[in-house]
């Protein structure tokens, strides 16, 4: 039944089986799969960076530097001893010899003794998230007992790391808009391929009475079907390849060099983030196919009735 009352036999308006609609989907596919993977990698940046901005601002660093005439050992005690005493101060903790070198031996290698080396002392300082501690304040009092002391609150590095993780999203994002962009050519050549070799039953469903939305929509519900088919594809082997990554990864991770790749990126697993946004992508995919489809469609017919 058309708009003007009319009823027609069911006409397919759309070719529902050829090579291009194949093609097309294809390179959906591959689209949402591309979208779906710098996504995911987007949403795993943002969650390090999360993990990594809450582990800095829980947590301050002194350093007590060797000086000729001082005994170093001595200033790191009473470093320990003052900043135990300060307001917020959770927890102090030394770090000894044994773990400097492990944490020296990637960049000195192994047999060499820090004793011949004027490597700074280490002091780990947990703070309470819910007190503020004045820095300054606690900078001074060291500066004072013990010269050799400096703090570091890690908010030069946690600015950095956070500036990297921004830039490092808005790329991915950028990159996800070239896809879709690349998908919405794509699919706007298909259509105009479409209505081509269709003409001939369009031509009828005017000289019935048809409207050009009667139309455009029937192009559009075809192309939205491929838009999700693809979609759909894309997004599952975007799951796939991430759980295979993860499941490879799991043996690195067990060794230091993992550990350390870890602790910096976190690990590569689907959480509920990475789901959203890869859902998002594959329903941005298929609402752009839909809509594009269905406006290429009106603006031929508005320039076909024109010429």
């Amino acid at each position: 039944m058309l708009g003007g009352g009319i009823t027609v036999p069911d006409l397919r308006v759309v070719n529902t089986d050829s090579i291009a609609n194949r093609a097309l989907v294809t390179v959906i596919a591959i689209m949402t799969f591309l979208g779906a993977l710098f996504g995911g990698a987007a949403s795993m940046v943002r969650s390090a960076s999360q993990d990594w901005s809450a582990s800095l601002s829980s947590e301050i660093t002194i350093q007590i530097k060797p000086a000729l005439g001082r005994d170093i050992a001595a200033d790191q005690a009473r470093s320990e001893q003052i900043i135990s005493k300060f307001p917020g101060v959770m927890k102090v903790r030394s770090i000894s010899q044994a773990e400097s070198g492990e944490m020296l031996r990637p960049w000195l290698g192994t047999g060499f003794d820090l004793k011949d080396l004027p490597i700074p002392q280490l002091l780990t300082v947990k703070i309470d998230g819910s007190t503020r501690i004045d820095m300054a304040a606690l900078a001074e009092t060291l500066r004072n007992e013990v010269p050799t002391a400096l703090v570091d609150d890690h908010k030069t590095w946690r600015n950095r790391l956070e500036k990297m993780s921004d830039g490092l999203i808005g790329v991915s994002f950028f990159v996800l808009a070239l896809f879709v962009l690349a998908m919405g050519l794509a699919v706007s050549f298909a259509t105009r391929g479409a209505m081509a070799s269709s003409r001939e039953v369009v031509d009828v469903l005017h000289f019935v009475g048809a409207s050009d939305q009667f139309i455009a929509k029937e192009f559009q519900r075809h192309f939205l079907k491929l838009g999700l088919a693809g979609a759909a594809m894309g997004t599952i082997c975007a799951v796939l390849i991430i759980r295979a990554l993860g499941w490879a990864s799991e043996r690195w991770l067990a060794s230091r060099d993992g550990e350390q790749v870890e602790a910096l990126f976190g690990r590569l697993e689907i959480d509920s983030g990475m789901v959203l946004i890869m859902l998002f992508v594959a329903l941005a995919m298929t609402a752009v196919t839909g809509a594009v489809s269905r406006s290429v469609v009106i603006n031929l017919l508005k320039q076909s009735r024109q010429a």
